[in-house]
């Protein structure tokens, strides 16, 4: 069954016997893309996502889920920049 996770919360024992992990967390890509939302919307990923790498990593092995999925976003402006 699916279940949703505080990633503020989490410990190694959070994801024990779990066939897989899918990590779709980060600040929302919808609004004004000023400077300050681009941050957050960085920021947001790469914090949660070191999290789980490292949670993932002190896990024995044999406990730690056999995938990760992760996903974000990745837009391109109308004059091809990335953001």
């Amino acid at each position: 069954a699916a279940e949703t996770r505080d990633f503020r919360t989490f410990t190694p024992a959070s994801f024990e016997g779990l066939d897989a992990l899918i990590h779709l967390a980060g600040e929302s890509i919808f609004g004004l893309w000023t400077p300050a939302k681009k941050h957050r919307i960085r920021e947001s990923r790469l914090e949660v996502t070191a999290r789980l790498v490292d949670c993932l990593g002190r896990m024995d092995p044999f406990q730690r889920p056999k995938a990760l999925i992760s996903g974000s976003a990745r837009l391109a402006t109308a004059r091809g920049q990335r953001v």
